[in-house]
């Protein structure tokens, strides 16, 4: 180990810097050093933490019975069909993903059934559906999406 100081001068010789480190102003880090002179961790967020709850967002269970509204009240037949598969293009989660959440009695689910994620983009377009703001229709074969899951500004 008393080599190691001679191999450090040695190198710095060859690469043409001064023996001596640089002052430890002159370092540049992410944020404060810990006790042993390393960086502390800059606290960012950790990606698998929980989203936390937004407010304004529907229950799961209020998501439940309305999605099982959509599928199987006959109020929702006709001219205010609500097909699952436009639905889930138009919030971004794919169908199987309502299909789940309409099964609410999985052996598999966690007591926390609709995630976070899930219910923020499923609420807004439930909440435009209900109010009439957001409607499906059908020429011919396709289906076409009528209105906006915005809120009128007052």
């Amino acid at each position: 180990m008393g080599s190691l100081p001679l191999l450090e001068a040695l190198v710095r010789s060859l690469v043409g810097r001064a023996s001596s480190p640089a002052p430890p102003s002159l370092w540049v880090t992410e944020g404060e050093l810990s006790e042993d002179g390393k960086p502390k961790p800059c606290g960012r967020r950790d990606h698998h933490q929980a989203i936390r709850p937004t407010p304004g967002l529907l229950t799961d269970a209020e998501i439940v019975r309305t999605l099982r509204r959509f599928r199987y009240d006959s109020e929702f037949r006709g001219p205010k069909r609500v097909p699952i598969r436009m639905l889930a293009d138009l919030v971004g989660v794919s169908r199987m993903t309502i299909y789940g959440v309409m099964r609410p009695d999985l052996p598999t689910r966690p007591k926390g059934m609709i995630s976070e994620r899930t219910r923020a983009k499923l609420s807004p377009a439930i909440a435009a559906i209900s109010d009439g703001r957001l409607r499906f229709r059908r020429t011919k074969h396709v289906w076409e999406i009528e209105g906006s899951m915005l809120r009128p500004q007052r």
